[in-house]
């Protein structure tokens, strides 16, 4: 028995296709929306790259405090604005258990700091060493505009910030800010060791 075309027909009726309009429709649509949306996108990954940037340096605060209470040891943080980088080191100084003159000879160029003068024809031993225990950079794009310390702590571009064992620091400002001129100010009592992270 053969079925004919009529019998086949009407339960093909109900399906149809996308028409070529409404697919070019849809599509100009979808453009439209992202063409809205990207800029939205990069404005917000720049914001979260500042926030990455003032987050940075909270936690380098709060590291550097920690570990002076902790080790009973006094700490330092290290910030430089020519290349956006925050460090902490430890201090030794003549006289503590640690050898310091042991520990020159042994660390390598780049996490080694020697505080302190020299006089160019005799080489001694330094008074003080740091170790950088912990090194950040801040995310490309983004900058140390301003920092905000003791004018005794500061050289060129770069300042520092010490750090007692009674976990007290310098009181000190920092502001970070991006290529679109937002920017954001780390504050930090010294007294209470109290970060506050400032929109602009």
């Amino acid at each position: 028995m053969t079925r004919n075309a009529d019998s086949v027909a009407p339960r093909n009726r109900g399906r149809r296709g996308f028409t070529l309009m409404e697919l070019l429709l849809v599509v100009v649509i979808s453009l439209l929306a992202m063409s809205m949306a990207i800029p939205l996108f990069g404005q917000a990954s720049r914001s979260n790259k500042l926030r990455v940037s003032a987050r940075t340096i909270v936690a380098a605060h709060r590291y550097a405090r920690g570990m002076a209470v902790l080790r009973q040891a006094d700490m330092v943080l290290l910030l430089d604005q020519s290349d956006g980088r925050v460090q902490v080191v430890r201090l030794q100084r003549e006289g503590d258990e640690a050898d310091a003159t042991n520990e020159v000879e042994e660390a390598t160029s780049e996490a080694r700091f020697l505080l302190g003068s020299r006089e160019e024809e005799t080489v001694a031993a330094p008074t003080n060493s740091v170790d950088a225990e912990l090194h950040r950079t801040l995310p490309e794009g983004v900058l140390i505009a301003e920092i905000d310390v003791d004018p005794m702590q500061r050289h060129e571009t770069a300042a520092w910030v010490d750090y007692m064992p009674n976990g007290m620091c310098d009181p000190f400002e920092v502001t970070v800010a991006d290529d679109k001129g937002r920017r954001i100010v780390v504050r930090v009592n010294g007294a209470t060791g109290k970060a506050e992270v400032l929109d602009e």
